[in-house]
């Protein structure tokens, strides 16, 4: 992951500085309230978030009593708010743009949507590398 931890970090209402707090933050597990800030910034409903995330409908529930999510949502929640921050660039700050960009099927990723690619990290590392292509005028 190319994640700029500043950057990624305030998307989704943390502060962490570094990397090693990042990393601390996802293995404490994120505030619930990262869920909501996502939602605004990406358009999604939360019934999409929480598709792209793997969570079922009751354990959103729980999340939002318990204000945490687990680790391996974190993490998740993560590689999507950092490809929404990539996306965000390839359009340079034109969020309609990446926001209609993630939600279109792709050529490249089997026709799928970046938004569906990414729900593995494998998948998500290739839409990166797609992002990356693009920006630099490669185009698959």
């Amino acid at each position: 992951m190319s994640t700029n931890v500043a950057a990624v970090s305030r998307l989704i209402g943390l502060k962490a500085k570094n990397l090693n707090e990042l990393i601390g933050a996802i293995e404490q597990g994120l505030p619930f309230e990262s869920i909501d800030r996502f939602q605004a910034m990406t358009g999604l409903s939360l019934s999409e978030i929480t598709e792209l995330l793997g969570i079922h409908s009751r354990t959103v529930s729980r999340r939002r009593e318990k204000g945490k999510l687990d680790q391996s949502e974190s993490e998740r929640l993560l590689r999507m708010s950092d490809l929404y921050r990539q996306a965000n660039a390839l359009f340079e700050g034109n969020e309609a743009g990446a926001r209609s960009w993630l939600k279109q099927p792709q050529r490249a990723l089997r026709g799928q949507s970046p938004w569906e690619y990414a729900k593995t990290e494998v998948g998500a590392r290739r839409v990166e590398q797609l992002i990356g292509q693009l920006e630099h005028g490669v185009f698959s």
